[in-house]
């Protein structure tokens, strides 16, 4: 016999209820019991706690068979089922006893109970003893998020995309927080593409529409932006919260319309309050006592930039003298510091460095040099940057992704700098080998040119490959198959229109 206070009699569902069914019942009873709805109901508060209470139970793989374990023996369902609520379920175990599922178990109570650290060390601890513990991933990434450890978020998020590709079908929550984590980060294009990815998982997710939206809104698309801030605002209509969609549909209706595109952008402070209320899950309430919101998180980070961008020499030249030195290694870190227009500019002006050594060191090694071959060199160089950024530009418009001009002059004018360098090492190095070497000279040049050819191929295409992965919304796998054919396009355009030019 079920008893009354059965998780599953709560939500409705038998209990062999899939994922699906477990999260479409309690968006159906939400919509039913919210506070919202029935603001002079008696108990209707409790009623709707009750309910997600259960959901935020057998939703997740790991507390849903423990539940149903602690509710096999009908002697002892009534106590066992309070040891469960109450967190003391296989937590006095000593340390050495625990399994995965009891650190990870842990680590759920540690969380709600704000004891951050504490959760990490046993998610941790959990993932030490089940390295394919998906879950586990998962919570750690929430946690780290919360407390600003965003790189730690998209190593987790990445392991754990990694582990259901050999498993069961992707959390839908993965992405929320790639996303998230990547547009705290500034690769708002990439977070776009992990909240699409959430919402082909989870398109009854209003959180993932409105996080999209406010990326959009970032890259000054306010089409796309206020189409997804309004679904978002349908979607809490239907799920009863009547607060946070009256709230949304004035913000529309303000940032919105036709003719006021000052409005439009000051979308980031009006969309403030909405973050806070807006919450789906106990994890996001626990958000707000470290950050009141994302957004306002984000702006403060880029506000700080920007003063610090003010003194072109506090921005760092060494971070520029790094960058030449280590593109492939400092592309990102760079990108980070830098705004739209100050993107663009040092893009440019790494793809001119990159021209003026290339037409230097290929002058110095051909027989005759005159101001014409240098002008010949000096488009030949030009047109291959123009070539790889048209070609990144197709891949995007091909693939419907989104992206910055400005990231792509900033990725292929860094990626160019290695071969421009390459110019200048194989001008120099020989005389300079016959000058420290004598007769050795010739074999110390040659080493160093495949050294030096090796190194500057090499970091050309990780940077491009890094940029399309870390900057631009492609998957690591692609990045990594278009990355050599975007360098080899604006070669061959470089040895064609040279050819072309000699004749």
């Amino acid at each position: 016999m079920t008893p009354p206070d059965d998780y599953y009699r709560r939500l409705r569902i038998s209990r062999d209820a899939n994922q699906q069914e477990v999260k479409t019942a309690f968006r159906r009873l939400a919509r039913q019991y919210h506070p919202d709805l029935h603001p002079n109901q008696p108990g209707i508060i409790a009623k709707f706690h009750a309910i997600r209470e259960a959901y935020e139970v057998l939703r997740d793989r790991v507390q849903r068979q423990h539940y149903d374990q602690s509710q096999q023996r009908p002697d002892k369902r009534e106590g066992k089922t309070q040891a469960y609520r109450s967190g003391a379920y296989s937590s006095n175990a000593p340390l050495g006893q625990h399994s995965a599922d009891e650190f990870y178990l842990r680590g759920i109570r540690s969380a709600i109970a704000h004891r951050y650290e504490d959760a990490i060390a046993d998610y941790t601890q959990a993932i030490e003893l089940n390295n394919q513990f998906v879950e586990a991933y998962l919570r750690r990434a929430e946690v780290r998020y919360v407390l600003g450890d965003d790189s730690g978020v998209l190593v987790d998020c990445q392991r754990a995309v990694s582990l259901h590709g050999t498993s069961h079908g992707v959390d839908s929550q993965i992405y929320y927080y790639q996303g998230m984590a990547r547009f705290r980060l500034g690769y708002v294009e990439s977070a776009i593409a992990a909240f699409s990815e959430a919402i082909k998982l989870d398109g009854g997710d209003a959180r993932y529409y409105y996080q999209r939206g406010i990326a959009y809104q970032e890259l000054h698309d306010y089409t796309e932006a206020q189409r997804d801030i309004r679904h978002s605002a349908q979607l809490y209509r239907k799920q009863g919260d009547l607060a946070s969609y009256h709230h949304l549909q004035q913000v529309s209706k303000e940032q919105f319309p036709p003719s006021s595109d000052r409005a439009k952008r000051s979308l980031l402070a009006k969309l403030i309050r909405p973050v806070r209320f807006l919450s789906n899950s106990n994890r996001q309430n626990e958000h707000r006592g470290r950050r009141k919101t994302e957004v306002r998180g984000t702006k403060v980070r880029r506000t700080e930039v920007r003063i610090n961008r003010r003194d072109l020499n506090a921005l760092g030249f060494i971070s520029i003298l790094r960058l030449i030195s280590n593109p492939a290694g400092e592309l990102v870190s760079l990108y980070e510091k830098l705004g739209p227009r100050q993107t663009s500019l040092v893009g440019y002006g790494l793809a001119i460095l990159a021209n003026l050594c290339f037409v230097f060191g290929t002058s110095e090694r051909l027989a005759v040099s005159s101001w014409l071959i240098a002008s010949r060199l000096w488009v030949v160089g030009g047109l291959t940057f123009v070539t790889m950024v048209l070609a990144v530009s197709l891949a995007k418009v091909w693939l419907r992704l989104r992206g910055l001009w400005a990231a792509d002059i900033f990725v292929l004018g860094t990626a160019i700098v290695p071969l421009g360098l390459l110019s200048v090492v194989n001008a120099v190095l020989p005389d300079l080998a016959m000058t420290m070497m004598g007769d050795r000279g010739p074999w110390l040049a040659h080493i160093g040119l495949l050294a030096a050819t090796l190194w500057s191929f090499s970091h050309s295409v990780m940077t491009i490959q890094n940029g399309l992965c870390q900057i631009h919304p492609f998957s690591t796998k692609l990045a990594a198959w278009l990355a050599p054919v975007i360098l080899g396009l604006g070669l061959a355009t470089g040895v064609a229109t040279w050819g072309f030019l000699a004749h």
